[in-house]
């Protein structure tokens, strides 16, 4: 076939190609070009527009391509065996089903848009065709100077008039027949209310039209859950499943042969009712529900940042109270000491020069401790004071200390008082105690007996260390002039032993208890449960103490 620039098209349809001939120029198409509709055999040219039918479908060539056309039947375009263009009625087509009619509006639209699914008008043994087309290499139908086209038939020749085809005007009535809800029906003449857990729906309509009604096409949309219009073709039912609790609207509408709508359609409306979970008021139970454990994992979690930062906190005011406690039992303490050395030796100076070098010296041996302790309290490196957790024989050195120093203070001041008798027991097999334990129980003893040395006035000071199963205690009493029992209850201003002590006792979970009286001495017990005090690790005893152990010292 030649188009209106007088060039040649020829069709191989064992190829699948066609072939396009150009004053010389040959230029082949197939896929690759879009030709996709298998094997060509009809060809026809509408001005501009060449039309290709073959046996998967219908193709126009435009623009150096081939495109093909989409149907919305599902019939398709496939087997074309003629094309027959009239300008301004669009595309009269023979397949082997019978006569396919292609309106002009529908194939605008196609030209325009590729992706437009075409409606199409049939004419077959439904619509009064005597037999189907007759199909065969040559051509099938023809059109003549009147505008008149002619179709081959077994039987002979079926004649269409396009601009004399009877129209059916009247758009088809719609009638909802039935309604079955989980098996049980339910009456359409009004609306319906469905119980709890209703989940499958089957409703029957009709489209009624008395001309041609196997032509009837029919779309429902169910409200409240199709988003869009489903187009059911012939079909006259309609199934939903899985419906939650709410309400629905069917509706359906109808075309008739001539595809003439009814637009208006049948309705009916029907209700499922909730369970209880399924009601607004559980669902804002649930919701609210959900808003309070959220709100109590946040109260928790502000909770745990809070106590941390309390904790963190807390941690820094025991480590400024930890400071001040050691500055005071190490620092202070031995410049106290000190300070007894330096003037025993002022005192003794005019008279005993000799002395008073060796108090002297003295001093400065206490001065290098007191700088030692001083550096290890300050970075919290004290080393422990019973590396052999020998605490008896570390009590007992202390008694000695104090001894010595109160001998060179009382020296110097020729006092008629002699220095106190110290005395150190252990009762029980010793336990290993855990390191840290171990120097606060040190340093509680170290105030304990300094404070006895320096204020009781006494003559007799014992330290008393028993190891029991559950129990551990130290006890350090005296029989001096005892202590004012509001200092106990209260503290004295810029004087940290005693709340030292119990600051020290508290921490390591142990219980210190004072006892004293005007006249009559004092004691001080610590007392901490066997399970915190006593190492849990076997094996490490200490040869050499036994029962109960008596250690003087200076008389």
């Amino acid at each position: 076939i030649s188009d209106e620039k007088g060039r040649v098209w020829l069709a191989y349809p064992e190829l699948t190609t066609v072939a396009l001939w150009d004053n010389g120029r040959v230029q082949s198409f197939s896929a690759a070009n879009g030709l996709t509709i298998g094997a060509v055999d009809p060809f026809s040219v509408d001005g501009s527009i060449l039309w290709a039918g073959g046996e998967l479908g219908l193709a126009y060539f435009r623009d150096g391509r081939f495109q093909t056309l989409e149907s919305a039947d599902p019939a398709g375009f496939g087997g074309v065996s003629a094309i027959i263009p009239v300008r301004g009625d669009g595309l009269w087509l023979n397949r082997p089903s019978g006569i396919v009619h292609i309106p002009q509006g529908e194939l605008d639209l196609a030209l325009r848009d590729t992706r437009h699914a075409i409606n199409v008008e049939n004419f077959d043994l439904i619509s009064d065709l005597p037999e189907l087309p007759l199909l065969g290499p040559m051509a099938s139908a023809v059109r003549d100077a009147g505008g008149i086209l002619w179709f081959a038939t077994p039987r002979g020749v079926a004649r269409i008039d396009p601009a004399r085809i009877r129209r059916n005007p009247l758009a088809p009535p719609v009638a909802i027949r039935s309604a079955v809800a989980d098996g049980k029906p339910y009456p359409v003449s009004q609306d319906a209310v469905l119980p709890p857990h209703t989940r499958n729906m089957h409703i029957g309509y009709a489209g009624l039209s008395l001309s041609i009604p196997e032509r009837v096409r029919t779309r429902y949309k169910l409200e409240g859950s199709d988003k869009d219009w489903q187009d059911a073709g012939n079909l006259r039912d309609a199934y939903h499943t899985n419906l939650g609790p709410r309400k629905y609207t069917f509706r359906v509408i109808a075309s008739n042969n001539d595809g003439i709508w009814n637009e208006t359609g049948a309705s009916w409306s029907f209700e499922i009712e909730p369970a209880f979970y399924q009601t607004a008021w559980f669902h804002g139970l649930y919701v609210l529900a959900g808003a309070t454990l959220i709100w109590l994992v946040y109260r928790y979690r502000l909770r745990q940042v809070t106590v941390r930062v309390k904790l963190r906190y807390t941690e820094r005011l025991a480590e400024r109270t930890r400071i001040a406690r050691e500055l005071h039992d190490t620092l202070l303490q031995s410049l106290h000491g000190l300070m007894f050395c330096f003037q025993a030796a002022r005192n003794i100076l005019p008279r005993r020069p000799e002395e008073a070098i060796q108090a002297l010296d003295e001093a400065l041996k206490r001065t290098e401790q007191a700088i030692t302790e001083g550096r290890d309290a300050i970075h919290d490196l004290r080393s422990s004071t019973v590396v052999t957790n020998e605490l008896a024989q570390a009590v007992t050195a202390l008694g000695n200390e104090m001894s010595h120093e109160m001998s060179h203070e009382l020296s110097s001041q020729d006092s008629a008082h002699g220095c106190a008798r110290f005395l150190v027991v252990v009762e029980g097999q010793p336990r290993d105690l855990d390191p840290i334990l171990r120097d606060e129980i040190y340093a509680i003893a170290r105030e304990a007996v300094r404070n006895a040395f320096h204020h009781a006035q006494a003559g007799n000071i014992e330290a008393e260390i028993r190891y029991s199963g559950s129990l551990f205690q130290l006890r350090i009493r005296d029989d001096g002039k005892g202590i004012d029992p509001r200092i106990v209850a209260e503290g004295r201003a810029a004087h940290y032993g005693v709340p030292g002590m119990q600051e020290r006792a508290r921490r390591i979970g142990g219980k210190l208890d004072v006892w004293t009286e005007t006249g009559a001495g004092t004691e001080i017990q610590l007392s901490i449960p066997g399970s915190i005090a006593y190492r849990t690790s076997p094996g490490r005893t200490i040869p050499g103490l036994f029962r109960r152990k008596a250690a003087p010292t200076h008389d």
